[in-house]
């Protein structure tokens, strides 16, 4: 539909505009290379029509690109043409992540720089058995604090705003083992306490309160502890702005620690900043205790039965206690090989938490001169009605605690929630302020 002379410079532009996208781009592997050396290979591999064409084509039926269905052989045999070709196009080309252009010239260092792993073989859990969620969570022996004190059904704000009937934090963040007296510290612990409807009728169709927690701990420097509890007492942890644990799902369970995919991780990139300075002018460094490890059952891997966490020590913790994973679940062992760290939920119901042995603890910052502190932020809140409950003013609770001689020491501000924070951070007048004994 075009003049000849307007062909003529239209093909000019595109011309321009290729050749200056060539100039700036880095050259790239030509992927009809890969897909002819494929298409070979599932013939080299021994497919042919006679044997498997009518059974890729009758017996398996389509069912998406979801990976929770069974495939044709011709698609396994692609499979393992593409893991083959891509092994040799890593030694022999030079790696490129695509999204971090400023590591342009970095080495590939193994196959969990990108998405080539199907299963994690080191880990054999279909699921989780505990864990805390929206619904709230069980009662175990990590997480044993009741709250059963729901108030009067026509007082909401009354039951809100009320400070004294709260669960004592420093209660949830040093527990004692049933079986052995044991003592041991929660330094990623997620509690939510829930009322529950009659029986008679869903969770939606009632007015309902809920009470949560979440606890995150920080290693410090034993020096550094006044002053950051002095500081905590004039801020916010609402909005989530301190350092948070690592999430990471392209590690193996077994590599946490010790391997080179675990080195890799371990960077501001992937949500690990090490030591860092928080915001709103604390005046010292911290470092998170707690990582995770998260596992999908959206993958290739069909032995996951639901997605799952597992919260595992940090790296820094994982030498510094001379720790090894035991090879069941999130168990960690000492050098004596007893039980040092584990995450309780990977084989029983309870809420969400990472649990390290406390006297291996407390050897470990006597020699290193760090301490532990932890974050705390919740609320106290009522739901309406609905599957868009009218909104109801709610307690929101900030403080941070130390672990002392005798067990964690601290403070929870209750200051009342009736708008939106204009400045996430700064602390308002609180109607309470909790402290440990």
């Amino acid at each position: 539909m075009l003049t000849e002379e307007h062909a003529r410079g239209l093909g000019a532009v595109l011309a321009a505009k290729s050749s200056d996208d060539d100039g700036r781009r880095p050259p790239r592997f030509d992927l009809r290379l890969i897909q002819r050396y494929v298409l070979w290979r599932v013939f080299d591999l021994g497919w042919t029509t006679e044997r498997f064409g009518h059974f890729d084509r009758f017996s398996i039926g389509y069912h998406g690109r979801g990976a929770s269905k069974a495939e044709r052989i011709g698609k396994k045999y692609q499979w393992i043409a593409y893991h083959e070709i891509m092994a040799l196009v890593a030694d022999h080309f030079r790696y490129r992540e695509q999204f971090r252009e400023e590591n342009g010239n970095q080495a590939y260092e193994g196959s969990w720089q990108d998405h080539f792993r199907d299963i994690d073989p080191s880990c054999t859990l279909r699921s989780s058995r505990g864990g805390t969620s929206w619904d709230g969570h069980s009662l175990a022996w990590w997480g044993a604090a009741r709250y059963d004190n729901w108030g009067d059904p026509s007082g909401s704000r009354e039951w809100v705003m009320r400070c004294d009937d709260l669960p004592k934090v420093e209660d949830l963040l040093s527990v004692a083992h049933p079986e052995d007296a044991s003592r041991w510290l929660n330094v990623q612990g997620y509690f939510n306490w829930k009322q529950q409807p009659p029986a008679d009728r869903e969770l939606t169709d009632v007015e309902r309160r809920e009470l949560w927690y979440i606890c995150t701990a920080y290693l410090i420097r034993a020096q550094d502890g006044e002053a950051f509890v002095k500081w905590a007492e004039g801020v916010d942890f609402w909005g989530r702005w301190m350092p948070d644990r690592p999430e990471v799902y392209r590690m193996f369970l077994g590599e946490h620690g010790w391997s080179p995919a675990s080195r890799y991780f371990q960077q501001a990139y992937f949500g690990d900043e090490g030591w860092t300075q928080p915001n709103h002018g604390c005046p010292v460094k911290v470092r998170v205790v707690a990582f995770e490890y998260l596992r999908e059952a959206s993958g290739f891997d069909c032995s996951v039965d639901e997605s799952y966490t597992l919260r595992l020590p940090a790296s820094e913790l994982v030498t510094g206690l001379g720790l090894r994973w035991s090879g069941n679940g999130a168990d960690y062992l000492d050098a004596a090989g007893r039980l040092a760290a584990f995450d309780p939920t990977a084989h029983a119901n309870g809420p969400s938490a990472l649990l390290l042995r406390e006297d291996l603890v407390r050897e470990f910052l006597a020699r290193e001169n760090l301490a532990i502190c932890w974050a705390v932020f919740g609320e106290k809140r009522v739901l309406g009605a609905g599957l868009m409950p009218e909104h109801h003013a709610a307690l929101r609770m900030s403080g941070a605690y130390m672990l002392g001689d005798k067990g964690s020491v601290g403070f929870v501000k209750c200051m009342p929630d009736d708008l939106e924070m204009e400045n996430p951070g700064s602390s308002p007048n609180p109607l309470a302020t909790i402290r440990s004994p």
